[in-house]
């Protein structure tokens, strides 16, 4: 193989392609010949009448006459090769004209000419271009015969970058080349990126319009009719109605509180209308132009071309170029530094320019602060992503004078909205949104762009302006080799600057004149060139182009003018230098802000109080309220008139006959909160009252006492519900009996947890029923309460209807997590050397035979082809786990579907809120205890109760019987009550909370062994099948990080090596992975504390009885200390990430000595399942996959909304 250097580029399509000439036989005989030639030309008229021209043009003439006239001459070698170079050098002259070319030209087609045909302003049969011959760099270079009946194979490896065009012809040994030239150029490289979400939006213009009432009043505006209600919308618009009670009092009669009702309006602004896309991991092609070219007639032509796409990230690929050449061309796949993040993008319908730069919500986001929640559906019309739960929140309001109609109105979103600029400017808008940045313009290697949205394509489709080289074998299977050609790199001139754009990025962006080939940059602070700061290479891809632009990225320290050098590869010309200018655009800047805007409402009929507005203005839940407000409103406010009389007697006699019994009344009412009474039980016991009330007195007293009974109802409850106001903490206004309850119940602590701490801070106050209950987040007060003054809040909260007034027959009551005091003391520090590491360790071997059976199971649904409902199988092989570990039993719970140990464990955690049990338990706590006491039944989990009481009370009686007993949980825990003191040895050090407790070792009796090992069975039973689950899916969506962890686990253990504790400890990114899955899954929502001493914390009085919550979901999804939270991403737990983060930032199990005291061995047994079954199979989406984010349902726990099911693969 030969790299044979090509003419000049001053010919814009010169290809001198051909192999050496023979040597002249010697120098006597080239003397010879140049005698002969001399000769005719003295003797011939036809020359000497030519004398006053050049001597080559003269020569050139006598070569034209000796071919004529001297043929025997002519077909000497040597004649014709100086006639053929003597030409080439005249076509090169500025001087020559057309006629003279074309003279020339016909000398050198005559027959005997040594040189393959000159080009002179050849047009391609295809495009009108010839592509520029790159010098490309041979890697590697092979002729190889495989035997010797087999064909001869050449092999080139060289290293082709984009636009680059690699030249070369066929030539069999000692003989010359044919005249076909091949071409193979790179002319692209492309990223095709899947589109997984598409939608449509547009960006909304809001208009709004309000009225206020002052309470009291009719219901002109009540939260009936505005609180998460709709007004008329219509195909092009939305309507949506917020309420905001508790405003200012002003204009107001006696300074009651006023309320806005608004009406809150959404059309699409300009009728602009927006494509968002969501794009994942593209895959890479590089497009090969493929060309063969025959010199025919003084003109190249094509003979044939092809386009061969071919996968860059898929390994090594291969293709045929030519058939009956025998060519082929093999590319190694190679990573591309240059790539779009996957996530949300849009583009403006009408445009063709992609645009990101700012959030965009995904498919199934409603956030107001990001692109995407004024949605188009499938129907045609607008809506907004959860809508009237969002209104309130999108809409603030404050009452500046309610009489007068007078308010500021303003929308809690920072963008992505235009509002009117004024209550009288109907015309002018402000807009508060920003379309971010086109892709195309703010990333430099990006040469164009489109998007493809129909289902046929579903595409983003990327052409680079830049790429790495590609590693490229070119082959030929026949005696033929492959000569490389390649054509002089030229530049005549170029112009440009260095560009330091608003997305920072650093470039030289350059014009060049009249350039060719490969191109050698240098830059220079100054002109004397004394130092080199930067050096680069350019390529231009074709010849005959006046310009071209090409860009060129640059380092950080060239931040001012430069001096730039360019200089010709090959070329023995200076360098052209110039000096050029330094330009910078600034960042930008989000300076947008919403401000408030005055507006007038028209409210006829507002603000005044008539009878019906009485019980409206009782609502006991207004601090400002008192015990003379009937009277008040009597005298002070305008009344209408059919209403004064009546209403007058009837405040004066309520207020005359309640004032001498209205005491008696609030001691009865304090009495049924002494008693704890619940809700139903108060209700009922009212009802009993006012039936006595009007069988026992004549009406008229019943009347009044009844209304007495009301007025101090009404006096004790507004008291109990402002307890968090009398403290000085804020909270969302609760319901008037229940509290928040139904609102948790109904929407999940997930979500009120998130949507009340972003409203009220880390700390606010909430009511349980009856229950004042502080939520805090804050770091340093939940110290407090965990650890510092731990003896303080020592118990949790009890579960309505789970206790009874004997509690000694109930599992539910005596296990670790729901005894208190010292009696949790002495069990806890009584069962603590059961969980030591060297006893986890040992309680790995139980996982062997779990695993096996696991294998089997999900081999068995890959063969059937069915989806693997995750839950199911991981739930069982949980409880076949702790039924190994804990009793020493084979239940065969993966395979035996209807075991009553499976049964009756997915049972306690199908019980719902709403269960009718559970309700019974929560209205009527009192009677469902005195009814338990009395007829010996449990209100919660009977059946489950009752089976494991037998079940465990067999497995004690069996165990105590053998004489060399398995050592399982149980036999640890018979061996701990026998000690009459924990072994310090034994305790686990680097559990603190022996000390903190301060608890003592004793012998426990059955039903304490029967309650740990039951509480053992469900703890271990949902944590552990929950969180795989959900790791398990986490890493199916996430194929990337799924590969990762099988490559460490590969790592560690091979095809025959089993999975010991010591491996397991070396699985560091999977210990990151199960700990990012229990971050953003985790399984507890919420774990609480109640006080059990009055307690000042951080200027918070905390009273016996009142209940802590820690909103665990809330601070694991806390975006100040996990950026993205719903992100799955492993390296949040990096030895530094967690090392910045405070410890109470992460509390799967807990925190202080009241957390899980089996933290450990879930960790283990979650480490060990993931780690097998990564290391067998590969899990992969299937149709039943639900996509991210994965909804959850609405609960204490964290389970999710929909049954997961997933495929699997064997590795």
């Amino acid at each position: 193989m030969i790299h044979r250097p090509l003419s000049s580029p001053s010919l814009p399509f010169d290809y001198r392609i051909r192999s050496d000439p023979p040597p002249p036989k010697s120098i006597a005989y080239i003397k010879r010949t140049i005698d002969r030639v001399g000769q005719t030309l003295l003797t011939d008229p036809t020359i000497v009448a030519g004398l006053n021209e050049s001597p080559l043009l003269m020569a050139s003439r006598v070569c034209l006459r000796i071919a004529i006239f001297d043929p025997d001459l002519w077909q000497t070698s040597t004649a014709s090769l100086l006639c053929s170079y003597l030409s080439r050098i005249l076509l090169r002259s500025s001087r020559m004209n057309f006629r003279q070319q074309l003279f020339l030209a016909a000398l050198l087609t005559l027959p005997g000419a040594h040189s393959a045909p000159i080009v002179v302003n050849a047009k391609v049969k295809h495009d009108g271009s010839m592509p520029h011959c790159t010098k490309t760099a041979i890697v590697h270079e092979e002729l190889s015969r495989a035997n010797k009946d087999q064909f001869l194979q050449s092999v080139i490896e060289l290293k082709l970058g984009l636009y680059e065009t690699a030249c070369f012809r066929l030539a069999q040994s000692n003989v010359s080349s044919t005249s076909l030239l091949y071409t193979v150029g790179l002319s692209a490289v492309e990223q095709h990126y899947p589109i997984t979400q598409h939608y449509q939006f547009a960006v909304p213009l809001i208009t709004s319009s309000c009225k206020c009432d002052c309470s009291g009043g009719d219901d002109h505006c009540n939260p009936d009719e505005y609180n998460y209600n709709n007004c008329k919308s219509s195909q092009s618009s939305l309507c949506y109605r917020s309420y905001h009670p508790n405003q200012a009092s002003v204009g107001c009669p006696l300074g009651e509180t006023s309320e806005l009702c608004c009406d809150i309006s959404f059309t699409p602004y300009k009728d602009w209308r927006f494509s968002a896309v969501k794009i994942e991991e593209p895959q890479t092609f590089a497009i090969f132009n493929y060309r063969a070219y025959d010199w025919n007639n003084g003109d190249w032509q094509i003979v044939e071309e092809d386009e061969i796409r071919m996968r860059l990230d898929g390994g090594k690929q291969s293709a045929d170029l030519s058939k009956e050449t025998g060519i082929n061309i093999k590319v190694l796949g190679t990573a591309h530094t240059n790539k779009l993040p996957s996530g949300m993008y849009f583009m403006r319908d009408g445009e063709d320019e992609l645009r990101f730069d700012v959030q965009v919500n995904p498919l199934h986001g409603s956030r107001l602060d990001e692109l995407g929640w004024f949605r188009l559906g499938s129907d045609g019309e607008y809506k907004v992503q959860n809508d009237n739960l969002q209104m309130n929140n999108l809409h603030s309001v404050k009452v500046m004078n309610c009489k007068e109609q007078k308010y500021n109105s303003s929308f809690n979103i920072v963008q992505q909205f235009v509002t009117p600029a004024g209550d009288n400017e109907k015309e002018s808008f402000k807009e508060n949104f920003n379309l971010g940045s086109i892709v195309s313009y703010s990333k430099p290697w990006i040469a164009n762009l489109r998007v493809e949205t129909r289902d046929e394509t579903r595409n983003v489709i990327v052409s680079h302006r830049e790429s790495n080289s590609i590693d490229v074998t070119l082959s030929v299977k026949s005696d033929e080799s492959l000569q490389f050609v390649h054509n002089s790199s030229a530049v005549a001139d170029f112009s440009g600057s260095i560009v330091l754009d608003s997305k920072s990025n650093r470039f030289l962006n350059l014009t060049l004149s009249d350039a060719s080939g490969i191109l050698h940059g240098s830059c220079y602070v100054s002109d004397g060139k004394e130092v080199n700061e930067f050096s680069f290479s350019v390529y231009v891809s074709s010849v005959g182009l006046s310009d071209a632009s090409t860009i060129v990225p640059l380092p950080s320290n060239i931040d001012s003018n430069r001096y730039i050098c360019l200089k010709a590869d090959d070329s023995d010309k200076d360098e052209i230098c110039h000096l050029l200018d330094f330009n910078s655009e600034p960042l930008p800047m989000d300076l947008s802000k919403v401000d408030w805007q005055q507006a007038t409402g028209h409210c006829p009929g507002c603000n005044e109080i008539t009878l019906s507005s009485l019980l409206h203005f009782l609502d006991p839940r207004n601090p400002k309220n008192d015990r003379n407000a009937l009277h008040l409103i009597a005298c002070n406010c305008v009344v209408k008139e059919a209403d004064i009389d009546v209403f007058g007697e009837l405040t004066e006699s309520v207020f005359r006959q309640s004032t001498s019994i209205n005491n008696s009344h609030s001691l009865a009412i304090m009495a049924v909160d002494l008693l704890e009474l619940g809700v139903g039980e108060q209700l009922v016991l009212f009802g009993a009252y006012s039936y006595l009330l009007f069988s026992l007195l004549p009406t008229t007293t019943a009347i009044a006492a009844e209304s007495a009974t009301l007025a101090a109802i009404y006096l004790y409850l507004k008291r109990r519900w402002g307890y968090w106001k009398r403290l000085g903490v804020d909270g969302p206004s609760g319901n008037i009996v229940f509290g928040h309850t139904p609102e948790i119940i109904s929407r999940g602590t997930d979500v009120v947890d998130l949507e009340w701490t972003k409203k009220y801070g880390k700390i606010f106050g909430t009511y349980m029923l009856a229950k004042p209950t502080l939520v805090v987040s804050d770091f340093d007060f939940l110290r407090h309460v965990l650890v510092k003054d731990f003896a303080h809040f020592t118990n949790r909260r009890k579960l309505p209807g789970t206790q009874r007034w004997d509690e000694t027959d109930a599992l539910v009551n005596k296990g670790l997590t729901a005894i208190d005091d010292q009696h949790w003391k002495d069990v806890r520090s009584t069962i603590t050397p059961a969980f030591t590491t060297g006893k986890i360790k040992h309680m790995t071997s139980f996982l062997d035979d779990s695993l096996a059976t696991l294998d089997d199971i999900i081999s068995e649904h890959i063969e059937s082809g069915k989806p693997i409902p995750v839950k199911d199988v991981l739930g069982c092989f949980a409880l076949d786990v702790i039924a190994k570990s804990a009793f020493g039993m084979d239940i065969d719970a993966q395979r035996d579907k209807h075991s009553p140990f499976v049964k009756h464990a997915t049972e306690i955690f199908s019980i719902k809120l709403t269960n009718y049990r559970i309700a019974l338990g929560l209205m009527f706590p009192q009677l469902m205890r005195s009814l338990q006491n009395v007829f010996k039944f449990q209100l919660i989990f009977p059946e489950g109760d009752r089976f494991y009481k037998s079940a465990l009370r067999a497995i004690i009686a069996e165990r105590e019987k053998q004489k060399k007993p398995k050592l399982d949980f149980l036999q640890l825990l018979l061996n701990a009550t026998k000690l009459e003191k924990s072994d310090p040895v034994e305790a686990d050090k680097e559990l603190v909370h022996d000390k903190a407790v301060g608890g003592k070792t004793l012998k426990l009796d059955e039903y304490d062994l029967m309650a740990q090992c039951f509480t053992f069975i469900v703890a271990g039973y949902e944590t552990t099948s929950t969180t795989l689950q959900f790791a398990l899916y986490l890493l199916t969506v996430h194929p990337e990080i799924q590969d990762k962890c099988y490559e460490e686990i590969a790592s560690v253990v091979d095809e025959t090596s089993q999975l010991t504790y010591d491996r397991l400890q070396q699985l560091t990114y999977l210990e990151k992975v199960i700990s990012e899955s229990l971050r953003i899954y985790t399984p507890s929502q919420r774990t609480e504390r109640e006080c059990n001493s009055a307690i000042d914390i951080n200027g918070i009085s905390i009273e016996k009885g009142v209940i802590i919550c820690v909103p665990i979901w809330a601070i694991h999804h806390d975006p100040e200390i996990y950026p993205e939270p719903d992100k799955f991403d492993p390296e949040r737990f990096s030895p530094e990430n967690k090392a910045s983060r405070d410890p109470l930032a992460y509390m799967p199990f807990g925190h202080g000595p009241r957390n899980c005291i089996g933290m450990r061995f879930a960790q283990l047994e979650m480490k060990m399942a993931l780690a097998y079954l990564l290391h067998r199979f590969k899990f992969i989406p299937c149709a039943e996959t639900e996509s991210m984010p994965l909804k959850v349902r609405a609960g204490f726990s964290t389970m999710p909304a929909k049954p997961i099911f997933l495929s699997a693969v064997k590795r």
